[in-house]
């Protein structure tokens, strides 16, 4: 086959245009082309030996196609595997060390298909030793390996042959096991909406009052900081405290209480924060600041399938959209990647909504980045590039040790467990209480969930932000769970664009490979779904699941038709 779209994906400079191994003569190569060479530059390893030398691009980086003591018939067809993954732009993991993940998976099912007579080509064909594979290839990084064979099968007209197939696949991903006690809970579908929804009520009444708060806020934070120039005593830095001495203040008389209403703030406050036990203080104003940035990268976490700390880390600039020739307008947020190889680049596909939540809180961290009076060890602020969870750094707050990044800044611990506690008001314990309907589908998505304490009918949904980054992977995937006709929509056609994105490599950006891995895993396991709610006969290892399986309709990695109409 052609060879032209293939080169030696690792950035070394030892490679250039010129050199032999920069491109194949032809796919697969004969059998005496160097696939390396020694630090000299001197051919090191054949496509024909066994033993495959990269040590001189990276440390311990190494093919040895022997220790498993597979057949020749299937070591020649891993060769083929691993020398497109080296080769292949959209199957080049950013290391050849890297590629041990891919090398690893294949020579596990060799060795299963050796046991039985079977080559890797023919898998697709015997599904009764699928489980034993499936069994062989049981560890930590079983959900990336079932990602590498999803990627082999998109190029497996240019491999020349198929490992797993969608059956196959599907099958696999059925039987990735969790290596914690209890599954991560998938959030049902009502109360998963519902939070949505509140989080984006939150947002729209923030951009209503938008031009009030930030008149309020602009004209507090330089009247503390004008009384802090006056006075050394921290008590008479308020506007609102003691009138009568030191009037050379700023000065509001009436109280906070008075000043929100006259900013057209009180009814705002009261709706999120409820009336105060006690005196208003101007501290209730960072209190609702505070809620709306959480609410903010609460809402970006229930769309983007990120982390808690990759949401944390993102900046004001972090809303992109690229301009797709056959999908249109792909939206994206950009993070700072945790990792410190090239393997990841931090990049996630969300609908475009979640705009509207890098705004707010945006908004809010440049308000507080107006009147920050810093210290010795305040950080340079970049223009235009702010974190969005910039901690509150009002004059009127006291100061006190908060968490920074690595470049210095303040920033707030995210959390949603004490987010709930400390507004109370945010979500109705009545709409988050557990119906025998939400607990069907609970149990069903999630079997094992009776064993964790506090999950129950009856009991208030104990909502972590880790179980967003489930909850909404399986709703792209099956957005017709969700009742809300809007978000319906939304989770469809995110899905979509996510599915073409992550799942057939519709971009030459590098995507965040967690969320690639989980996007593929869930339609796959979704597929099985699919097939398990009937007998298949062609298919020996499905096994129907109980009654009680929620029907979801399956998008099937985006199904041919709807891919072309997608891409006019």
């Amino acid at each position: 086959m052609n060879a032209d779209t293939l080169r030696f994906m690792s950035p070394s400079t030892m490679v250039t245009v010129d050199s032999p191994l920069y491109r194949p003569p032809c796919f697969p190569p004969p059998s005496d082309w160097a696939v390396s060479v020694d630090s000299e530059g001197a051919p090191l390893s054949l496509y024909s030996d066994d033993f495959w030398d990269f040590r001189a691009f990276e440390r311990s980086a190494t093919f040895n196609f022997k220790k498993d003591e597979i057949s020749d018939e299937n070591i020649l067809l891993v060769k083929q595997a691993v020398l497109l993954v080296l080769y292949h732009p959209r199957l080049f993991p950013g290391r050849i060390r890297s590629c041990v993940y891919s090398f690893s998976a294949l020579t596990k099912i060799a060795k299963v298909c050796d046991s039985k007579g079977v080559l890797i080509s023919d898998v697709e064909k015997f599904p009764a030793i699928h489980q034993e594979i499936a069994d062989a290839l049981q560890c930590s990084f079983f959900q990336s390996y079932v990602n590498f064979l999803h990627k082999l099968r998109l190029h497996s007209n240019f491999l020349g042959f198929e490992v797993f197939g969608e059956r196959g696949l599907a099958f696999l991903a059925s039987q990735i096991k969790g290596h914690e006690t209890v599954q991560t809970p998938y959030i049902p579908p009502r109360i998963w909406a519902y939070q949505v929804k509140r989080l984006n009520e939150c947002l729209d009444d923030f951009f209503e009052h938008e031009k009030t708060l930030e008149n309020a806020f602009s004209w507090l934070s330089e009247a503390y900081t004008h009384n802090a120039s006056c006075v050394k005593e921290v008590k008479y830095h308020s506007p609102f405290y003691a009138p009568s001495v030191y009037k050379k203040r700023v000065l509001f008389p009436g109280g906070f209480r008075v000043f929100a209403e006259e900013y057209g703030l009180s009814e705002l406050f009261e709706k999120w924060l409820g009336v105060p036990s006690l005196i208003f203080r101007s501290t209730r104003f960072s209190a609702y600041l505070n809620m709306v940035r959480e609410a903010a990268l609460f809402y970006i976490m229930s769309f983007s399938l990120q982390r808690l700390n990759e949401v944390n880390s993102l900046r004001s600039d972090c809303f992109l959209v690229e301009r797709d020739e056959r999908l249109g307008d792909i939206a994206m947020v950009v993070g700072e990647t945790t990792k410190t190889d090239p393997d990841d680049d931090a990049r996630w596909v969300v609908p475009g909504t979640v705009k509207k939540a890098v705004d707010a809180a945006s908004i809010i961290a440049k308000w507080r980045l107006k009147y920050f009076s810093g210290d010795d060890s305040a950080p340079e602020w970049e223009s235009g590039s702010v974190p969005l969870a910039l901690a509150g750094t009002e004059p009127w707050l006291p100061a006190k040790g908060s968490y920074r990044n690595s470049k210095n800044e303040l920033i707030a611990q995210l959390r949603l467990g004490p987010f709930i506690d400390r507004y109370p008001l945010f979500f109705d314990p009545e709409e988050m209480m557990v119906t025998e309907e939400d607990w069907r589908i609970a149990v069903s998505m999630t079997p094992n969930i009776g064993t964790r304490e506090g999950f129950d009918v009856g009991l208030s949904w104990p909502l972590s932000a880790h179980q967003l980054r489930r909850t909404t992977n399986v709703n792209m995937f099956a957005s017709n769970m969700v009742s809300d006709q809007s978000l319906q929509w939304l989770m469809k056609h995110a899905s979509q664009k996510m599915t073409l994105y992550y799942g057939r490599n519709y971009t030459n950006l590098r995507l965040n490979s967690d969320a690639e891995t989980s996007v593929i895993v869930e339609s796959y396991k979704k597929i099985y779904r699919q097939l398990a709610s009937v007998v298949v006969d062609s298919f020996e290892n499905v096994r129907p699941h109980s009654k009680q399986m929620i029907p979801i309709k399956v998008v099937n990695l985006v199904e041919a038709g709807e891919e072309q109409k997608l891409t006019k």
